[in-house]
């Protein structure tokens, strides 16, 4: 079984709907959910808040520090306004790594880290440790 790495921005919120974000942005974003909606088709479990999500997968020679920046880059243009959305929204950062025979480096630029301060966002990074034995 093949496992993604990947970086997301996630803002959820109970009270606002996410194509307001869409909106405000100009940005598509990888997905988006509406609170009360099905989390998968055939399940009961709802969602308790809407939310709006940008995901980089890594394409294998990427590092955290290359994905973070490079979610910085796209969003760059927009940051002030993003800055404004998370007065309404929270946002979160996550982060998943697969960690087999040599475990990548878990490492932001002090420019990512600076950037993502200023939205008040809370960083996730869940590591898998896989194993690796035939």
């Amino acid at each position: 079984m093949q496992f993604q790495d990947f970086l997301a921005i996630t803002l959820t919120s109970k009270a606002l709907l996410p194509h307001t974000v869409t909106k405000a942005l100009n940005v598509m974003p990888t997905e988006t959910w509406e609170m009360n909606s099905l989390i998968t088709e055939r399940g009961k479990i709802r969602y308790h808040h809407s939310g709006w999500s940008i995901k980089l997968p890594s394409t294998g020679s990427q590092d955290l520090e290359t994905l973070g920046d490079t979610l910085l880059d796209m969003l760059l243009p927009k940051w002030d306004l993003l800055e404004d959305i998370c007065k309404d929204w929270e946002a979160e950062i996550s982060c998943v790594l697969h960690i087999g025979d040599h475990p990548p480096p878990v490492h932001f630029s002090s420019r990512f880290i600076k950037a993502i301060a200023r939205l008040n966002a809370e960083i996730d990074i869940d590591i898998y440790v896989m194993d690796i034995s035939d």
